[in-house]
């Protein structure tokens, strides 16, 4: 399978903070208009949840060109699939997001921001996998230097809450569909 790149880096990782970015804004007006009650910010969360379900099809199209790439049958596979669908399901609750509110976009919607926030607490967690397969798998990255010997500083609780994380990954399979269906 080829390998997508822009500029020599892979495509994925660069088109990733769009929909990172504007999900969690769409999100933060969501916020903003229900204390505020203000179409400013409606529209605001509204437009930035469109932007953000069109960039994810594009990061999500190159990151599935990347994902067929990683061999069966591996831990790598695992996380992948685990970050894929949390992904999938992300963009699905979106889309029925903006299907929602392009009903009724003259007035705040609250479904919509429970909707965002559950989306938005599903993409934090998916990012973790996305960052896992690459910081810790190495997945797509061509190192240059050992930065082994350097200490990590971590938050507190940050262990129980990658364990927690890994439990996820471990309920998934680590076959992929190109396996399942063939």
């Amino acid at each position: 399978m080829p390998k997508v790149t822009l500029a020599g880096h892979p495509l994925h990782p660069q088109l990733v903070g769009l929909p990172i970015g504007l999900l969690p804004f769409s999100f933060a007006m969501d916020l903003c208009a229900m204390v505020t009650r203000k179409k400013s910010f409606t529209d605001a969360a509204y437009y930035s949840l469109v932007g953000g379900v069109a960039t994810a099809a594009l990061a999500g199209a190159a990151g599935a060109i990347d994902y067929f790439g990683i061999p069966p049958r591996t831990e790598e596979k695992r996380l992948a699939n685990t970050h894929a669908l949390l992904n999938l399901g992300v963009v699905a609750l979106e889309t029925a997001n903006i299907v929602r509110r392009s009903r009724r976009r003259s007035r705040f919607n609250r479904w919509g921001v429970v909707l965002s926030g559950v989306s938005f607490g599903a993409l934090l967690v998916s990012q973790w996998f996305g960052g896992h397969l690459v910081y810790e798998h190495g997945v797509r990255v061509k190192s240059l230097q050992d930065f082994s010997g350097q200490r990590d500083f971590k938050l507190a609780r940050d262990n129980e809450l990658e364990q927690s994380f890994q439990k996820i990954a471990d309920k998934f399979p680590s076959r992929g569909p190109e396996e399942i269906a063939g």
